[in-house]
């Protein structure tokens, strides 16, 4: 393989990278995700509050997709999302409920799903079904509806 073809993927590689922000107030969670997320086509970018998230959000905008733990202290995933969507940057931002509630009756599920979240996924959550539901959500999803990321907007621009 000559170094012009190889330097060719690797740039390829490089623009297929997505970044995820992790946002979880148990460390062992994030732990766990940065670990499953290891060696497939995603960043990991981890914050341990709503407040942190949003400020690693206002200095990097590239975000491509939001795994939001619910049930934090201070500030919940919900307010999180609201702040999100309240901003032209940030809004198109896809965010997946990570949460540790069952969702005891279907009206909280629907109400989380109507704040703008894509998806949620319950902890304990299957490590194949987290990386489908972002591989959905990352690859498949805006392309069925014709939707072009933020990112690649802005960078034809």
């Amino acid at each position: 393989m000559s170094l012009v073809y190889k330097a060719y993927n690797l740039l390829h590689d490089i623009n297929l990278m997505k970044k995820i922000l992790v946002v979880d107030d148990i460390l062992a969670n994030l732990i766990l995700i940065r670990k499953i997320l290891k060696g497939t086509k995603y960043t990991c970018i981890e914050a341990t509050s709503g407040k942190d998230a949003l400020s690693i959000l206002n200095n990097d905008p590239d975000i491509d997709l939001i795994l939001l733990d619910v049930m934090m202290p201070e500030m919940s995933g919900y307010d999180v999302l609201k702040t999100l969507k309240q901003s032209e940057f940030l809004k198109h931002i896809p965010v997946i409920f990570v949460t540790a509630s069952d969702f005891d009756n279907v009206t909280d599920y629907i109400l989380a799903l109507d704040d703008d979240a894509v998806s949620a996924i319950f902890k304990p959550f299957n490590f194949k079904s987290l990386l489908e539901k972002i591989d959905y959500f990352l690859w498949l999803f805006p392309e069925s509806l014709g939707i072009t990321t933020y990112n690649t907007q802005s960078q034809s621009s």
